[in-house]
């Protein structure tokens, strides 16, 4: 068991708590940010255990495999991956994430094609996917992410396409 006492930092490596629940007498972890530390394995399935988690960075690592379906259960807000070794196509699970507002997993090696599914993430502000393989074209399902602030799309596979119309972005600052 986790035991919390507020906020928690080792350099790069930090977990905040939430201690309101049960008349401020238990605390559970709501923020896990480890990165760049080289960490060398599978994404743990165990962090869907963790259902008051609300932010989740394992940036710069070398984690490998694919994300786990069992990761649909989170109710995360914030979701960064960006820079390890996650192949295979992106979970559809993952569209029953529908707290997300910043999904980065920019610098992985997914493959097949932008999915539809992404339009799913109604409350999506910040999305970031360069590099990471897909295999273009962006699809037209993503204008209906009027959320959106920050979108960056790069390095897609494949061949040219129009860009899918931007017009109900109307909060897009960063594309």
């Amino acid at each position: 068991m986790y035991l919390c006492s507020g906020q928690a930092n080792l350099e790069v490596v930090s977990g905040d708590c939430d201690c309101s629940f049960e008349s401020n007498t238990t605390c559970r972890v709501i923020k896990i940010t480890i990165t760049s530390q080289n960490v060398s394995t599978f994404l743990p399935s165990e962090f869907a255990k963790l259902h008051s988690l609300q932010s989740l960075d394992l940036s710069r690592n070398y984690l490998e495999g694919t994300i786990p379906s069992m990761w649909s259960t989170m109710r995360l807000s914030t979701l960064s991956l960006m820079g390890n070794r996650l192949h295979g196509r992106f979970p559809v699970s993952l569209t029953k994430m529908a707290t997300l507002t910043d999904l980065r997993i920019s610098d992985n090696d997914f493959g097949g094609k932008i999915p539809n599914f992404i339009s799913k993430w109604t409350q999506i502000g910040k999305l970031h996917i360069q590099g990471c393989m897909f295999e273009g074209p962006i699809p037209s399902s993503i204008s209906a992410l009027t959320q959106l602030n920050d979108l960056r799309i790069s390095d897609l596979i494949g061949g040219a396409s129009t860009f899918p119309p931007l017009e109900k972005m109307k909060q897009l600052k960063i594309l």
